[in-house]
């Protein structure tokens, strides 16, 4: 039966009204917005943390990790304590912030908490005896000094090489200028003193008091793929036993120079406290950002929305081991290749590192295989030597060879 043109057009017009409402309902209500109407309107709503330390989030029924029960901690363990001095930058005291704008807590109401607190202070962490009993850390702030070197000098070289041949009007010199620039070294010789100094400070503090700590994130695929910091990059990523962190805002709170910024449900920032900030950016950079994790009979548990990846069985983290990281040898977890690849994917592709004010979209769009950056800087090679049975990693820059070592192979349990 043929149909009639007015009915067709009738059909064509009444679809393209349907679509332009629906584009309009979707650019009309942020992503955010849709998502939020969908949890409430599909089930009981999100309930927000209690205060201080959270327990990590219960996997999800089909998880092979749902057996884990989750550790309760005190509801006020990392309250921020009524007296403390800010050092640095002005703390609004009880005061909340709705929508952009401080509002005053009504008068029957507790007073507020501050989120973040910033160290170090004069008066105690608690009134009263805290029960810390610790010997402070003393340091020489002029000791930066020592870490000072070249920063990526063959980088340098490589970027002088190709703006030699992009003036001669080479195209793919140009081009390939064009992408190492956005793998630029982000900081100059003395601020990255500072923070090896600063890695420095850290370290000895936790070897001397004893605090259990490990490499995660970007700092843990740096020791992997360049044994040191992503050359690109200039932060430290460390994640410590949460059953020290007492102890950890107590020491690191109270080293003269240094600031430390304690979230009381999120991670903490560790700086020496004359280091720049970024016009906008309340934090100083760059910094060491300290993430917690719980254990339980089973596993080694993230906490917190930020390293709430990090749920694993024990036998995938302890014992923990040691790698090559800049000058010092550093704990990273038992089966490092496979929190790699559970994070990263491929490691073997590079990502630039989007500064204080680049934008995030330039950490895909710029992404190349790392073998584009081999002449610019460090990597790490790695084969099986068959007489142990151990791993040759080879550390080098183009065809010049930095340093070669024997490591023990991955153990068997990190296959299965």
């Amino acid at each position: 039966m043929r149909k009639s043109p007015k009915l067709v057009i009738t059909v064509l017009v009444g679809c393209s009204i349907g679509v332009i409402l629906h584009l309009y309902t979707w650019n009309k209500f942020p992503l955010a917005e849709r998502k939020a109407e969908k949890r409430t309107t599909g089930g009981s709503p999100e309930m927000l943390p209690p205060a201080g330390f959270a327990p990590a989030k219960v996997p999800p029924a089909n998880s092979p990790h749902a057996k884990v029960a989750p550790t309760t901690f005190p509801p006020t363990s990392l309250d921020p304590p009524a007296r403390a001095v800010p050092h640095g930058r002005a703390v609004q005291q009880g005061r909340a912030v709705q929508q952009g704008r401080a509002v005053q807590p009504a008068k029957d109401s507790p007073p507020e908490i501050n989120l973040i607190q910033s160290f170090p202070i004069k008066d105690p962490l608690y009134h009263g005896d805290t029960g810390l009993k610790l010997e402070p850390m003393r340091v020489d702030l002029d000791d930066y000094s020592k870490f000072v070197e070249p920063v990526s000098p063959e980088f340098y070289a490589e970027r002088a090489r190709l703006e030699r041949n992009a003036s001669n009007h080479d195209k793919q010199a140009a081009s390939d200028l064009k992408m190492l620039n956005y793998f630029a070294p982000l900081v100059n010789n003395v601020t990255r003193a500072k923070f090896m100094f600063t890695m420095d400070v850290f370290i000895r503090a936790c070897e001397k008091y004893g605090w259990d700590y490990f490499l995660i994130a970007g700092s843990l695929l740096g020791a992997h793929r360049h044994q040191g910091l992503i050359p690109w990059d200039a932060d430290a990523d460390i994640i410590m036993n949460v059953t020290h962190w007492q102890e950890i805002r107590h020491v690191l709170g109270n080293i003269p120079g240094f600031t430390l910024l304690a979230n009381k449900d999120d991670f903490w920032r560790f700086h020496l406290t004359d280091i720049p900030h970024f016009p906008g950016n309340v934090h100083a950079w760059p910094h060491i950002d300290i993430f917690f994790y719980q254990e339980t009979p089973t596993h080694i548990m993230g906490l917190f929305e930020h390293v709430s990846y990090l749920r694993y069985d024990r036998k995938y983290i302890l014992p923990l081991s040691k790698a090559r990281w800049e000058r010092w040898e550093l704990p990273i977890p038992a089966c490092t290749s496979r929190l790699l690849h559970d994070e990263y994917k491929d490691i073997s592709t590079c990502h630039p590192v989007p500064s204080m004010h680049e934008i995030a979209r330039i950490r895909n769009k710029y992404s190349m295989p790392c073998s584009r950056l081999y002449n610019a800087f460090p990597f790490v090679f790695r084969r099986r030597d068959r007489a142990t049975g151990n791993v040759v990693e080879t550390r080098k820059i183009g065809d010049r060879v930095i340093e070669e070592k024997m490591v023990p192979h991955e153990p068997a349990v990190c296959s299965q």
